[in-house]
């Protein structure tokens, strides 16, 4: 498997999808852009599972030996908006955006339901 980044008016576009077995220039190049999401509090627009999902990154990490990231979903169909907990390895064609991401609203609760 090949990573395949390509440059352009927004942030690097990751085009393959992370596999357990896959390759480490994918989690490097995953890795990298997650964090510098989280850092720049960017909104990052990826595919998970057969979704396209639009995103706001608050922590990521390993819990219970898998990697996961906390986002709070903006868009997704036929997905609501709310709080996920998402396993990376699901995660392909990750985009940062260049809107910034603001608080979530203010009823939002960190429920944390996966997927």
């Amino acid at each position: 498997m090949t990573a395949h980044v390509v440059e352009g008016l927004r942030a690097a576009i990751s085009t393959v999808a992370m596999s357990a077995g896959g390759s480490d220039r994918v989690v490097v190049l995953l890795d990298r852009q997650i964090q510098m999401a989280i850092a720049r509090r960017q909104l990052i627009r990826f595919k998970y599972g057969s979704t396209i999902r639009v995103a706001e990154p608050h922590d990521y990490g390993i819990q219970h030996g898998f990697v996961r990231l906390l986002v709070y979903q903006r868009r997704a169909m036929p997905f609501s908006r709310g709080w996920r907990m998402l396993d990376v390895s699901k995660t392909g064609q990750l985009e940062l955006r260049r809107d910034v991401r603001g608080q979530p609203p203010r009823g939002a609760r960190a429920s944390l339901p996966v997927g």
